[in-house]
């Protein structure tokens, strides 16, 4: 049974679809339209924080897929050998149901590797839990925890792969000196302003990516001396929230965002007053592309196999990424939306199918 399951995942994770069809041969007719893939992203939460040398600390390791169920989950994360080591995975409260492959971590090799499938009718939501990380910090310094590998597969019965984005975190290590303990206990004083608190994302995980989320939540923890918070959001990088306490917020959802680039700003309150203020930039584009055009290029010679084309796509809010090209039964070609002219390889005579997708930066 668990090698029929083995072989199940294996074939879904090999299927590729497309979505657009323009007919060529030496006479050619063209249709063509944009579309944007439903997004789903593997992130690692919280995506910041400083810990303290030889401590122990956990991040998550979860799925958001908002618009698709999915079933299918596989990955790769890297960690710095020399900064982190990991003590433990836990899969307790994880969403996968069955594992193809059990977690499994190297710390010589500094990986951790995840393969398993949600069963019908598979996962749709913005924070499930797939693993829980124990990390060791064994040096100081800035260590990075990233995805190198991943993908995500719809719950659609053709294994659609629905991944738009991997999410990473960075730590900061800080060696701590040993400190004369004071022989009489003394009440705890505020020495500083606070500082602003650590956000971090589950649905807009990496500010310097696109979204195709309109709804963007944030999360965030707060000291023991904090006494309020206050929070913002605007297209402003540096705009400071007022001086009236929101409450003791740890998290927000701003809904139904417009298009663009945007800024969450937040900063807490001590008994000495309101610290500085943290921002943190999100990037909403929800709305295909506006327009896509394929031409050909003309040619002198009818016979010539090889066809050259010029794909003009256009989206105004986050631009076009790149563009995914089939001919016949053949396998999907990934073409950066920097380079709009395409050439397809020799063809042989008579009618042929060529499918393309333009693909924005969401």
């Amino acid at each position: 049974m668990e090698e029929e399951i083995k072989h199940e995942l294996t074939r879904i994770l090999t299927r590729k679809y497309t979505k657009l069809l323009v007919f060529f041969g030496f006479v050619l007719v063209f249709l063509a339209y944009a579309q944007v893939a439903r997004a789903a992203t593997i992130y690692i939460s919280p995506a910041t924080g400083s810990y303290n040398v030889s401590k122990t600390f956990s991040v998550g390791v979860y799925v958001s897929s908002q618009e698709q169920a999915m079933n299918a989950i596989s990955g790769v994360i890297s960690f710095p050998t020399e900064k982190l080591e990991v003590v433990s995975i836990s899969k307790s409260g994880s969403v996968v149901n069955l594992w193809v492959q059990e977690p499994s971590f190297s710390n010589n090799a500094g990986t951790i590797n995840l393969e398993g499938v949600v069963l019908n009718p598979g996962f749709m939501g913005t924070t499930g839990k797939v693993l829980t990380i124990s990390f060791k910090a064994k040096s100081a310094g800035r260590a990075s925890v990233l995805f190198t590998a991943g993908n995500l597969l719809a719950n659609d019965g053709q294994g659609t792969s629905i991944l738009t984005g991997m999410g990473g975190a960075n730590f900061d290590l800080t060696a701590v000196s040993e400190v004369e303990t004071p022989e009489e206990d003394t009440e705890p004083v505020v020495q500083a302003f606070p500082r602003p608190p650590v956000l971090y994302s589950p649905t807009h995980p990496d500010p310097g990516k696109w979204y195709n989320l309109a709804d963007a939540e944030f999360n965030w923890v707060l000291a023991s001396d904090i006494t309020g918070v206050s929070i913002f959001g605007d297209r402003s990088p540096d705009t400071s929230p007022s001086a009236v306490s929101d409450g003791m917020l740890t998290e927000y959802k701003f809904e139904n965002v417009e298009e663009g680039v945007w800024y969450f700003h937040i900063r807490a309150r001590n008994r000495l007053g309101w610290g500085q203020t943290g921002h943190f930039r999100f990037n909403v584009d929800t709305e295909n592309p506006e327009s896509f055009e394929i031409k050909e290029v003309d040619r002198k010679d009818r016979s010539d196999p090889m066809v050259e084309f010029i794909f003009e796509a256009v989206d105004k809010t986050s631009g076009i990424d790149h563009f995914e090209i089939q001919i016949d039964d053949k396998g999907v070609e990934t073409v950066s939306g920097e380079e709009p002219n395409y050439i397809t390889p020799s063809l042989g005579p008579g009618k042929h199918i060529l499918k393309a997708k333009a693909v924005d930066k969401a």
